[in-house]
């Protein structure tokens, strides 16, 4: 009976695995060249380098692996308008956070959550991200 329990929660555990784990694992490494991971495996951050400094779109991942950062370095330091899964934009002028976090990216939440999804499947695609 005991082991019929273990070939449970080991199937259980395989399945979940696959159900969720990270979605775009695969597509993120193909686009991005510097990659940090979470204990588990899990994409943490995954940036573009050139010549080892942050220089490129980066998106952060939450420890379950949602998207919930995407930015842009110039030669390592943070610049331009970076945003949250949650809807809000923080924007970067030479390096340094500029203001407050701004709700809704100046266009509502809902708009701007579904304009964040569209950016981050730009880039898991390879292509540069449009803002509407």
């Amino acid at each position: 009976m005991n082991s019929i329990k273990f070939l449970f929660l080991i199937f259980g555990l395989i399945l979940s695995s696959f159900l969720f784990g990270q979605v775009d694992k695969e597509k993120i490494l193909s686009v991005f060249n510097e990659i940090e991971y979470y204990p588990d495996s899990t994409i943490k951050s995954a940036c573009k380098t050139v010549n080892g400094q942050y220089n490129g779109y980066s998106i952060d991942f939450d420890s379950l692996g949602n998207p919930i950062l995407i930015g842009k370095y110039k030669k390592g330091i943070p610049v331009g308008a970076w945003y949250a899964s949650d809807g809000s934009m923080q924007i970067y002028e030479n390096g340094e956070m500029a203001g407050d976090v701004i709700p809704g990216c100046g266009t509502g939440i809902v708009k701007a959550q579904k304009e964040f999804q569209a950016m981050y499947q730009q880039l898991t695609n390879g292509k540069k991200p449009k803002r509407k």
